[in-house]
């Protein structure tokens, strides 16, 4: 629970960084603090080769990391994709299992990984500024440093029902997350995608698993299945090993 003059410190925080801007050295500092305000994930010795994650600043009806977790397991990677959202409330013992028993999850952050990023993220939507791009680069870079896996893949959708609107906007973002990432020691690869319509043909969470299943029976969507194999390929052609 957090408490309502933390609350109200950490809103106005926000804000100030909305307002005025957040430089080089203060965006450093954050990303360390929610970095380093939990736990840093530790895997088994033998997934150190082909431990992956992908991450992406969202995009509407895109469904592509429920279908290519068990297509990148089934290709002999182990990929942990924890987005920001909640309700799956496992923990990094649960998330081990998952990858030990099946190779693949798509989970909650854990509730022992990088605390105050979760913090940050909700309070950031909570006044509205959750759109603030330093605050998106910030918090993706140190929830993916808290991490710690071998290879890690951030996609940035654009497009005009997008939070990022054009390409050279996204392109502008993937130089970014880079820089930041390298900064943090994270080794990443950044694409950005052209979302112009909403990828597949359902919207909501149901139907859009049930559309991701399908996919994995080879009904996939022209634009889904694109996206998928150029996910999936720049997974497979990096430095992640099969084994």
């Amino acid at each position: 629970m957090i408490s309502p003059s933390f609350s109200c410190y950490s809103g106005a925080l926000m804000m100030a960084f909305h307002i005025q801007g957040i430089s080089d050295v203060e965006i450093d500092l954050f990303m360390r603090a929610m970095m380093f305000s939990g736990q840093l994930l530790t895997w088994p010795k033998p997934w150190h080769d082909i431990l992956a994650s992908l991450q992406s600043t969202g995009s509407t009806g895109n469904k592509a990391k429920l279908i290519l977790a068990p297509v990148m397991a089934a290709c002999g990677l182990k990929l942990s994709t924890i987005p920001g959202f909640t309700g799956t409330g496992k923990t990094m013992g649960d998330v081990c299992a998952l990858l030990a028993e099946v190779g693949c999850c798509v989970v909650e952050q854990p509730v022992e990984m990088a605390p105050a990023e979760r913090i940050i993220r909700d309070m950031a939507e909570l006044v509205s500024v959750g759109n603030n791009n330093a605050f998106k680069e910030a918090c993706m870079v140190a929830r993916v440093g808290a991490m710690r896996l071998t290879t890690i893949l951030m996609d940035i959708p654009y497009g005009p029902g997008e939070s990022i609107k054009t390409k050279s906007a996204a392109i502008d973002m993937a130089k970014t997350m880079a820089e930041l990432s390298k900064i943090m020691s994270v080794k990443c690869n950044v694409v950005v995608t052209n979302v112009d319509h909403p990828v597949g043909q359902n919207i909501g969470h149901a139907v859009e698993i049930v559309e991701a299943i399908k996919c994995l029976h080879g009904n996939a969507p022209d634009d889904l299945h694109t996206v998928v194999c150029k996910l999936g390929k720049h997974l497979k052609c990096g430095d992640v090993n099969e084994k």
